[in-house]
């Protein structure tokens, strides 16, 4: 079966950019912070350092609180998770910027989705898996406000701006979903199957796909797993014998030590997530589709004429370097030693500032509708 590779339809909703900064060409560092929901999310254009924050976990505390990642699947700690919502949200102003808004599905889909029903009908209901700073769960719940939003993530969510129609519920989705089977017209999940080893993501696709109501939608985007050189070559892990001509990355040696994660050629995230729905018999095998999106690694993306290329760029050398800021115990507790943690970090800020290569990065959105009733 062909699945259909979409064209992100022209939206509404436009990314969070702080467009007088643009027109003042204020420097990178400058105080403006642009506020929605309950998360506060940093203008796109301030972003060139190589790390958001500098932590000092002591190798004692990191293994600690490595062990506990390690429990629920995700590289980040309980403890650690408190102070990581800054990058979840500038993760969300990039696929807010690939998508053009919230969802890869027009805004005409969305809007016939989540419509308010007739009297006495259920109202509209959304599910957002690795809800994380709930930064998207609010933009959802504000712009559909008749429907009812529910965020659900391992760890914790304080909010000072609650609404009305939004709810939180703290778990851990390896324990299954069992409390949401069959509720949402709407379940989004998006860079979560990336955190769970590749033995259980079809696993996990099944119980997503139980939480929908007939004729529901599921959105899963996430990363392709893989980098490409600036020519569209994809770009083995760099080995530690390389020399220095060697064409391997070290951003994909990092995420496979992080993540236990082979570098091979089936390792193309959304060929798993297609094959998944493919031959779950829930879902209508008609209405899958899915749109690969490019992003390029610390600089504009020259040629590849990539739409907002530049901000993409920044982002994305900020999420990658503060992931690796906040995966070091981890590491430490696979065993990896302080120097060649300190190397790896002295290879990734060379790559993700596009000093020793440019390189670009795929992610994906994949979509489509549980069957309906007869």
């Amino acid at each position: 079966m062909t699945i259909s590779l979409e064209i992100v339809h022209p939206r509404r909703r436009p990314p969070m950019i702080c467009r007088g900064c643009v027109i003042e060409g204020k420097l990178p560092g400058s105080a403006c912070r642009t506020e929605f929901g309950s998360a506060v999310a940093p203008c796109l254009y301030h972003f060139v350092d190589s790390r958001m924050s500098e932590h000092s976990t002591t190798s004692n505390q990191g293994s600690q609180l490595a062990k506990e990642s390690e429990s629920d699947g995700y590289f980040i700690s309980a403890e650690g998770r408190k102070g990581d919502h800054d990058r979840l949200n500038i993760q969300h102003q990039m696929w807010n910027l690939l998508m053009n808004g919230p969802c890869p599905i027009s805004d005409v889909e969305l809007d016939d989705l989540l419509k308010p029903g007739p009297p006495n009908d259920s109202v509209p209901t959304v599910l957002d898996i690795g809800s994380g700073s709930g930064i998207w769960s609010f933009e959802i719940a504000r712009a559909y406000p008749h429907a009812k939003v529910t965020g659900f993530d391992v760890a914790p969510f304080h909010s000072t701006n609650a609404l009305d129609n939004f709810s939180f519920i703290q778990g851990n989705l390896l324990d299954g979903l069992q409390q949401f089977y069959d509720q949402f017209d709407l379940v989004h999940i998006r860079t979560v199957l990336l955190h769970i080893k590749s033995d259980k993501q079809s696993w996990a696709i099944e119980e997503f796909i139980r939480c929908l109501r007939p004729g529901g939608l599921i959105i899963l985007s996430d990363w392709d797993e893989i980098f490409l050189d600036e020519f569209g070559q994809r770009l083995p892990a760099a080995r530690d014998d390389d020399k220095p001509e060697a064409q391997g990355t070290w951003m994909l040696r990092i995420f496979n030590e992080m993540f236990a994660r082979e570098d091979g050629p089936e390792s193309v995230m959304r060929f798993r997530v297609r094959d998944a729905l493919l031959d779950n018999k829930r879902i209508d095998k008609e209405t899958i589709k899915a749109v690969v999106y490019r992003m390029p690694v610390g600089w504009d993306g020259g040629n590849l004429n990539i739409e907002n290329g530049d901000a993409l760029g920044r982002l994305s050398r900020i999420d990658l370097m503060d992931g690796f800021e906040k995966a070091k115990p981890l590491l430490r507790m696979r065993g990896i030693s302080e120097e060649v943690i300190r190397q790896w970090e002295q290879h990734s800020d060379d790559e993700t500032s596009a000093r020793s290569r440019r390189a670009v990065t795929r992610l994906h959105s994949t979509w489509a509708r549980a069957l309906k009733l007869e």
